[in-house]
């Protein structure tokens, strides 16, 4: 008999597939089977795999050894699997018991897209592991995992979910107008006045862009966001409330009117960001930079790539604090 006593991290999910994460050689029908014939129960009791989870709640599993082996595919864990991942210096904005804020550099993967990427995912999970938030044995049970993703070459906020609840929580928060997510940019041109950009998105699956139109046609989905000025020039200092979340979305529809970000590598100037590469700078300069969360705004800084261009270009001092003040 196995015995596995629920942690915070794990409450939130549905027992049947708590039970698919460690028995996963099972089949949904072998589960339901032993939860029928109570060879599986919940608090001592029969269930039928739909309880959600909650802290201290105790799962018993009635197999032999060998059987439990058999369905949980290895008795073996990879307990090294995050050693060797740096995890000190993280931009931490924010963290509670559920989620962190974390702002990201640009040049960092959200997620890893092949074995051997390491990822703010990976990184953040070690991170946990060194600061004793889990073990290695608890992420057989439970993966922590992060919650929105942004493109490898933005930088700033993601958020990143400790446990059930906060993945839930953060989900939630993202697809909500509630949370008032914004970005910032730099772009080419001026912007002096709040514009709403509303349109529709058509994905070129087979070049991973996507294209803008004023109207709608068919496969194209619906995008909406603010841009607001904060410094006008011939390079603007931007910031864009996003009111849908397209992939994308900002980078086209920006495009699409004359105003590319700089440094944007699909649709952004080429000229222009050879220019920029002489002056050393080879970042996208698109930032995920603020979300409201229990009533606070979570603010991600800039990075000093920002600053850079803002002085190159308007001799602005490197600092843009008095910038924040003002949104």
């Amino acid at each position: 008999m196995k015995e596995f006593e629920i942690t915070k991290p794990e409450e939130g999910q549905k027992l049947i597939r708590f039970l698919q994460k460690i028995l996963k050689e099972a089949s949904l029908n072998f589960l339901y089977k032993m939860l029928r014939k109570k060879n599986i129960t919940l608090n001592n009791k029969k269930a039928d795999g739909s309880e959600v989870l909650h802290e201290n709640d105790t799962v018993k599993i009635f197999f032999t050894d060998e059987t439990f082996l058999k369905f949980s595919g290895s008795s073996d864990h990879k307990e090294n699997e995050y050693e060797k991942i740096n995890a000190d210096g993280l931009d931490i904005i924010f963290e509670d018991d559920d989620l962190i804020f974390f702002n990201k550099p640009s040049g960092m993967l959200s997620q890893k897209s092949k074995d051997g990427d390491i990822s703010a995912n990976e990184i953040l999970i070690a991170y946990m592991l060194k600061n004793n938030m889990i073990n290695s044995s608890d992420l057989r049970l439970f993966k922590p995992s992060i919650i929105n993703r942004i493109d490898r070459n933005t930088s700033g906020l993601i958020l990143f979910g400790k446990t059930m609840k906060g993945l839930k929580t953060g989900q939630e928060l993202v697809k909500g107008h509630k949370a008032h997510k914004t970005y910032r940019a730099i772009v080419k041109g001026r912007i002096d006045k709040e514009k709403k950009i509303s349109g529709y998105l058509i994905k070129d699956k087979s070049k991973n862009l996507v294209k803008y139109s004023k109207t709608g046609m068919e496969g194209s989905v619906y995008m909406d966001e603010i841009v607001r000025p904060i410094i006008s020039s011939d390079f603007s200092l931007i910031e864009i409330e996003l009111l849908t979340g397209r992939s994308h979305q900002i980078r086209a529809s920006l495009s699409f009117y004359g105003h590319p970000i700089l440094g944007d590598p699909k649709y952004g100037d080429r000229e222009l960001n050879n220019k920029l590469i002489n002056q050393s700078i080879r970042s996208q300069l698109l930032h995920s930079y603020s979300i409201v969360y229990k009533g606070k705004i979570i603010k991600a800084r800039e990075p000093q790539e920002f600053e850079k261009v803002m002085k190159w270009q308007h001799g602005i001092l490197g600092d843009l604090e008095a910038q924040h003040s003002k949104t």
